[in-house]
């Protein structure tokens, strides 16, 4: 989840940097005002997807002591065979 609002305050980082500079009214941001608004929207989207994103490198937390383990319903033992002599 983190790396996908990184990826999409990326894109309105970009957006907004380019309303910033020319006003596109195509997509209603007339004003540069609202390019600034959509460009720290983005910000606070990026930074948002750094506060969720999992630290890389960290190891996986293993289950707790709590944790009971499930006894399995096959059996791995082999039938004994008997011999005749």
């Amino acid at each position: 989840m983190g790396a996908f609002l990184i990826l999409v305050g990326l894109s309105g980082l970009v957006f907004g940097l380019v309303n910033v500079i020319r006003p596109l009214g195509r997509w209603q941001v007339t004003t540069r005002k609202r390019g600034a608004a959509v460009l720290g929207s983005s910000l606070v989207l990026m930074a948002m997807g750094t506060v969720f994103t999992p630290p890389v490198g960290e190891p996986v937390e293993e289950a707790s002591p709590t944790t009971t383990t499930i006894a399995s319903t096959t059996s791995t033992k082999t039938p004994a065979t008997t011999s005749t002599a």
